[in-house]
């Protein structure tokens, strides 16, 4: 197993997250998947998310696994934002970045959030004995669809939930 550890190469990390993004196989659902959103979400956060992004470097100093983490003791919950890796790294760094990043935190809650479809991501949480809260689900259309007024839309109520 690898040992995260923090980094200074931000154009390696956002590149390294970026690619990951682009896939909901891969991808957490906190931020964008692309680099217009993902860059603005990356920079919203509460702390500063290359203090507390944590890498996984190969030997010839690739960025193969990256994690970082947001934390409000308010209400004492963390968002996990990754863990990302290569498919050939997934089982070997997954359970090291996460850990890297929940052991940040002043927190003892903390939440990962991804597509349905990345199933490595729900098998992880699922082996560390984390639990499954409920399922969001997201529409999504293009920007055409989004300025045209629709009468047949309405705000989501509780009857529709099932």
């Amino acid at each position: 197993m690898a040992n995260p550890q923090t980094t200074t190469n931000r154009a390696g990390a956002l590149a390294f997250i970026v690619a990951q993004q682009e896939h909901p196989t891969t991808a957490t659902a906190y931020v964008g998947t692309q680099d217009e959103n993902l860059i603005p979400d990356l920079e919203a956060l509460e702390q500063p998310w290359m203090d507390t992004l944590r890498v996984i470097e190969s030997d010839d100093g690739a960025i193969t696994g990256a994690a970082l983490v947001e934390w409000d003791p308010e209400v004492s919950i963390a968002w996990i934002y990754g863990p990302w890796t290569t498919s050939e790294t997934w089982d070997r760094d997954a359970a090291a970045l996460l850990a890297s990043v929940v052991d940040q935190t002043p927190v003892t809650r903390h939440q990962m959030y991804g597509d349905i479809e990345n199933t490595r991501m729900a098998e992880l949480a699922e082996r560390l004995g984390w639990s499954a809260n409920d399922t969001d689900i997201v529409f999504e259309t293009d920007r055409e669809n989004q300025a045209r007024a629709d009468l047949q839309v309405r705000p989501a109520t509780l009857e529709d939930y099932p």
